[in-house]
């Protein structure tokens, strides 16, 4: 008995066989998280059940293929592509609409159920890698954004579901400072941005510097607007040396934006210091960083995902986690993404609860080039749900670093992201 599926593709899919003909949604992927909504849904959750059914999926509409690293590293959260060959690399693939087609061999009953379970799964569970930030979105392709919306208002336990709005063009890269904020903070500098007054006096008072950069292209007019980028970083990779006069000037130039991690500031509202401050007072005693410091250090970052290696560039260091129980653990904070199909999309984040298992976990942490060890037991108590509840009003009421300067890059579009979600507002379903 046959069972016929037409769904509309939300977001890309990043995969690993991108370059083989037919590459989709992985039938070995997609039927092991389906075959858990059914067991649970009507076998008392028992896992040995074997569901005997097929499912075969194939695209109905051309792919596009996004293969650059660039694109994959800036927007999609993904960093498995850097450093490794061409044939290793994974690229985004998006088609609009996709067909599955289960066949039950003449098991009614089991039809019934894979139709009444399957919008519970496309609704929680996205495909392919860095699926929880909202790569690999699929919903059927004739349900509206309403009959979305009840199956994640009626599913998405433990937490509430919380969204916002944003152009679909930005969706991915919104999501991403979204959860940056939520775990880990955000720090980043932009290029040197110079006004015509400032061009003018490099070029005078630091003629042989400004000639340098000239003749490498590494000073460029933004457009129109009388403002002139310096492209510092590149000089430092292309081992091209300034004068440390001419350096000062331009590093007065640099734009920043910085957000605390929400996470660092509820635990510091329970007097409990986070792992990256604990691990720079091991590790890095001479960096300077926040002053604030209580004897009851966690591993809170670990509430929200661990990886077991971790590179912390600006100090060209590598930190490892380890534990005898885990090894990478995802994030429980999942990111859901609706196409509107009028350039508008809505994102969607809501919790799950199997982060309950590392509650009191001891992990273990070393550095590169560094001596010694250092051991942080995950914190004994978090509701995951208070914490979003938390977040959402940060969030909502954040101060905005952009104060209408010229800034290029990623500084420009964090902040435009975070302005654009504030004037949205996350709301709660």
């Amino acid at each position: 008995m046959e069972l016929i599926v037409r769904l509309k593709q939300h977001t890309p899919i990043i995969h690993f066989q991108w370059d083989q003909k037919g590459a989709t949604l992985r039938a070995t992927e997609f039927k092991p998280k389906l075959d858990r909504y059914i067991k649970k849904k009507y076998y008392g959750n028992d896992q040995n059940i074997r569901l005997k059914y097929q499912v075969r999926i194939k695209y109905l509409s051309p792919l596009t293929i996004n293969g650059t690293q660039k694109n994959l590293h800036k927007d999609s959260m993904f960093f498995g592509n850097l450093n490794q060959p061409e044939h290793k690399k994974k690229f985004e693939i998006y088609g609009s609409e996709l067909e599955l087609r289960f066949n039950t061999h003449f098991d009614t009953k089991l039809k019934t159920q894979i139709e009444e379970t399957l919008p519970i799964c496309l609704a929680l569970e996205n495909f392919g890698t860095r699926n929880n930030k909202g790569n690999g979105c699929f919903f059927y392709k004739d349900k509206t954004i309403n009959d979305f919306e009840a199956v994640l208002k009626q599913y998405a336990a433990p937490s509430s579901v919380c969204y916002w709005d944003c152009n679909f063009s930005d969706a991915i890269f919104s999501i991403k400072t979204v959860y940056s904020l939520l775990k880990s903070g955000i720090n980043l500098t932009s290029n040197p941005v110079l006004s015509k007054t400032a061009y003018n006096t490099l070029e005078k008072d630091y003629k042989i510097d400004f000639n340098l950069l000239k003749s490498e292209t590494l000073i460029r007019q933004i457009n129109s607007t009388g403002y002139y980028e310096v492209f510092l970083n590149t000089a430092k990779k292309k081992k091209i040396e300034l004068s440390s006069s001419a350096y000062g000037f331009l590093k007065k130039m640099k734009k920043e934006t910085y957000y605390k991690s929400l996470l660092f500031k509820y635990f510091k509202d329970k007097n409990i210091t986070w792992d990256k401050k604990a691990i720079k007072m091991k590790f890095l005693p001479t960096v300077n960083s926040d002053k604030w410091y209580s004897n009851d250090q966690k591993f809170v970052r670990g509430l929200l995902g661990i990886s077991d290696v971790q590179s912390w560039h600006t100090y060209n260091k590598t930190l490892t986690i380890k534990s005898n129980m885990f090894e990478r653990v995802p994030s429980p904070i999942v990111f859901k993404v609706f196409d509107k199909d009028n350039g508008q999309t809505r994102i969607y984040f809501f919790a799950k609860d199997f982060y309950m298992h590392l509650l009191g976990k001891t992990f273990k942490f070393t550095m590169s080039g560094c001596g010694g060890d250092l051991d942080l037991d995950i914190p004994n108590y978090f509701d995951i749900n208070q914490y979003m509840e938390y977040a959402v009003g940060e969030i909502n009421n954040l101060n905005i670093n952009n104060n209408g300067s010229v800034t290029t890059g990623l500084v420009k579009k964090v902040d435009y992201i975070l302005t654009k979600v504030k004037s949205s507002q996350i709301k709660k379903l």
